[in-house]
C-alpha cells in the first residue's frame, strides 16, 4: 500500500469513526455503521435500535444529526434500521458495565532483533494479560500495541473471539487519533474503534483497540 492510499484509508476511517459515534449517541440506538463509495458519498447506513421509537423516527434524528454535524443530506433510502425489543437491548447494555476492562498497564521489551509487548487489562480484582512479539521491522510498535491488546480481550474471553485488522493514526475533528479495526469472529462483523493521542501513544492504541470491542464483550463473553 502506497502512501497516498494510507492517506485515503485513514480518512476513510476518520470519517467512518466520527458519523458512527455521532448515531450511536441518537436515543435509542444500540451500534451502527457507515457505508461509503468510492467517491465519498453516503452508500448504507445500517443502524440496531431498540423498540422504544419507531424506525422513522430513528431516521429523520440520523438525518438531522448529520445535517447538523456534518452539513451531510442524507436520504432516507439508503438508512436501515432494524429493531430489537426493548427488554433484549436492556439486558445485553446491562453486563456491560458490570463486565468492564480496564487498562492496567504495558510493558515492552526491545532487542537488537526482536520486539514483544504485554499488555494488561484488569476486571475485578483479576487481570489479564496479552502478549505479542516478532522480528524487529516486521511490524510497527503500533500495530504490536493493538495485537497484545487484542490478545488480552480474547484471554479475558477465552477463546479467540477477536482478531486484529488494521491500526492506523488519522486526523478527526483537527486532533490526532488512533483507529482501530477488529474483526469478530462471532458473526463475523468488523468493529471500528478510535481513541485521541495525547501524552502517551501506546495508551491510546490500547483504547482504541478496547473501544472497538466494547459494546461486544459482555453479550459474546455471556453466550460462551
Amino acid at each position: 500500500m502506497n502512501v497516498s492510499e494510507r492517506e485515503t484509508r485513514s480518512s476513510e476511517m476518520s470519517r467512518e469513526v466520527a458519523w458512527k459515534n455521532l448515531i450511536c449517541k441518537i436515543d435509542g440506538v444500540q451500534s451502527a455503521r457507515v457505508v461509503f463509495g468510492e467517491r465519498g458519498e453516503v452508500e448504507e447506513i445500517h443502524v440496531i435500535a431498540d423498540e422504544r421509537r419507531t424506525a422513522k423516527q430513528v431516521t429523520r434524528d440520523i438525518q438531522s444529526a448529520l445535517m447538523a454535524a456534518f452539513d451531510a443530506e442524507i436520504d432516507y433510502r439508503v438508512i436501515s434500521v432494524a429493531r430489537i425489543p426493548v427488554e433484549e437491548s436492556r439486558e445485553e447494555s446491562l453486563p456491560v458495565q458490570n463486565v468492564r476492562l480496564l487498562y492496567e498497564g504495558i510493558d515492552l521489551h526491545s532487542q537488537r532483533d526482536s520486539m514483544s509487548v504485554g499488555v494488561r487489562l484488569g476486571c475485578g480484582d483479576r487481570e489479564y494479560e496479552g502478549l505479542a512479539s516478532c522480528q524487529s521491522g516486521a511490524f510497527s510498535r503500533q500495530r504490536m500495541v493493538a495485537m497484545a491488546t487484542v490478545s488480552a480481550i480474547n484471554e479475558f474471553m477465552g477463546a479467540p473471539v477477536f482478531e486484529l485488522i488494521d491500526v492506523q493514526t488519522a486526523q478527526v475533528s483537527g486532533r490526532a487519533a488512533v483507529l482501530a479495526s477488529v474483526n469478530c469472529v462471532k458473526g463475523p462483523e468488523l468493529l471500528l474503534g478510535g481513541a485521541f493521542l495525547r501524552d502517551d501513544a501506546d495508551k491510546a492504541v490500547v483504547k482504541a483497540t478496547m473501544d472497538a470491542v466494547n459494546r461486544r464483550v459482555s453479550y459474546i463473553k455471556r453466550s460462551l
